[in-house]
């Protein structure tokens, strides 16, 4: 068969085995642990941490990775899926709290792993724990359900918990809605990526930055030549310094993003989870939904009315319609609220440029409000006011960085903008526009904030000899 979108000839081959007698049957047969009831992992695994893990019905999960050899690498990509060598083996482990609030009523539910063949294929494979909590017993191939005693605010109930076979977990890891190939940097290991893992961790006492800490271990191909506080981060959703919208953005690429990539040949997954895009690019606000699912004027993302939001009608539902579609029964209560708020209190205010021409100006055809006038007479255009969220009509009001030099100190004041990204840059000869470079600094961390603030770097003790400054500003 021709792939034309990747310009490559490809041929059937039979998908792998599933059969049980190919597969350890217990955990302890895998070889992962030394010691598996006091659950001590084989010195090869390392462990990683997510900035926003997958929703997994309250329980909290663990995850590790295994790479063949101490010189193989991850091709690593900073905005895209990475590839990984044959025979890279992911683990991830989940336990659940049977009084909900209380870690000492943590129980082990199961533990799975994602395997990555020297062959080129990838399948998956889950252990359930037993009561005894000392082992766990190979998944059949059809996959488990289990309902378990919990307490919830001082009340018994039962809740559902799905065991995923082996086709249920390819369900999800299998390259994206275009199927790439498993060496082609696919969407198989999904929280494995750059926004994912830029974050601090700490392992036997000591904090580091897992990026820094893979490169500086000759892990990723190419080595990182950006500064880490530069990479993209995704935002938890309880970080109340970040916008409604980038902890948003955040939760749907990392729930939604394995299907919603906008592929335009599947109109169902036409709209855009990946993070690397702008909101507008994402094409789920105020667009139409393929299903309304019987809501009159129903969009993906009603600008105005939570209640009329097709993704969050999904979010919050069980049954069919429910999404993510697989593995879930419980509903992230904390990812509705947040969606609701974003609808509330961010998408109902001006969102373009004709938007905010109506609350300064008296009519979206007012001569005084063409986007390269200066109303105001402050030499910064309407556009540009815009974009800064100044007010076109006061000329006192504009965006502008002061610098204070006080005898060897050296002070950079910036505002920052909600939902705005000020990255800080300088440069010794500001006529050549290809010499302006990021502040190396961490207080330049790409983020974006709830609120607008005016941040203060510190530049004294950096030598950047004669130097001039400006500020790019990239919204979300």
């Amino acid at each position: 068969m021709a792939d034309m979108s990747e310009g490559r000839i490809k041929f059937l081959t039979p998908p792998p085995s599933t059969n049980l007698s190919d597969l350890p049957p217990t955990l302890a047969d895998t070889g992962a642990f030394l010691d598996v009831k006091n659950f001590i992992l084989h010195p090869s695994w390392i462990p990683y941490e997510i900035n926003v893990p997958f929703w997994s019905d309250h329980a909290t999960k663990s995850r590790w990775i295994s790479l063949p050899g101490s010189s193989r690498a991850m091709r690593f990509k900073e905005n895209e899926a990475w590839a990984f060598p044959g025979g890279t083996i992911f683990m991830k482990h989940f336990d659940l709290e049977t009084r909900r609030g209380d870690p000492s009523t943590k129980k082990r539910l199961e533990t799975r792993f994602l395997v990555y063949t020297v062959l080129g294929s990838y399948y998956g494979i889950t252990y359930r724990w037993n009561e005894a909590q000392d082992n766990a017993i190979l998944v059949p191939p059809e996959g488990l359900k289990e309902t378990i005693s919990i307490e919830e605010d001082g009340v018994d109930r039962l809740q559902e918990w799905n065991f995923p076979s082996a086709r249920d977990c390819l369900a999800c890891h299998n390259g994206g809605p275009d199927f790439k190939a498993a060496g082609r940097f696919g969407r198989y290991a999904l929280g494995f990526n750059t926004a994912q893992l830029n974050r601090e961790a700490s392992f036997e006492g000591e904090v580091f930055n897992q990026l820094h800490a893979m490169d500086q271990a000759g892990r990723l191909n190419p080595p990182l030549n950006t500064p880490i506080h530069q990479l993209p981060r995704l935002a938890a959703a309880d970080d109340e310094e970040a916008s409604l919208t980038y902890r948003v953005r955040s939760y749907l690429a990392s729930n939604c993003e394995a299907c919603h990539e906008s592929v335009s040949s599947r109109s169902r997954l036409h709209w855009n989870a990946t993070f690397g895009v702008t909101t507008p690019e994402t094409k789920i606000v105020h667009e139409k939904p393929y299903n309304h699912m019987g809501i009159p004027d129903g969009r993906l993302i009603h600008r105005f009315d939570p209640s009329k939001s097709i993704l969050l009608e999904r979010i919050r539902r069980n049954g069919i319609e429910r999404m993510p579609p697989l593995g879930s029964t419980e509903i992230d209560e904390q990812a509705v609220h947040l969606i609701q708020r974003w609808i509330t209190e961010d998408l109902s205010k001006a969102q373009s440029f004709t938007d905010w021409v109506r609350v300064y100006f008296r009519a979206v055809n007012d001569p005084d409000s063409i986007a390269t006038l200066d109303s105001d007479g402050d030499n910064i255009s309407n556009f540009l006011e815009f974009l800064t969220q100044t007010d076109p009509t006061d000329p006192d009001d504009f965006y502008k960085m002061r610098i204070d030099r006080h005898e060897n100190t050296v002070q950079i004041h910036v505002p920052t903008i909600s939902n705005t990204y000020a990255e800080i840059q300088w440069t010794a000869t500001p006529g050549d526009h290809q010499s302006w470079k990021t502040l190396e600094v961490p207080e330049n961390t790409h983020f974006y904030p709830a609120s607008s603030t005016l941040r203060t770097i510190d530049v004294s003790k950096i030598d950047l000899g004669s130097a001039f400054f400006r500020v790019r500003l990239r919204e979300l």
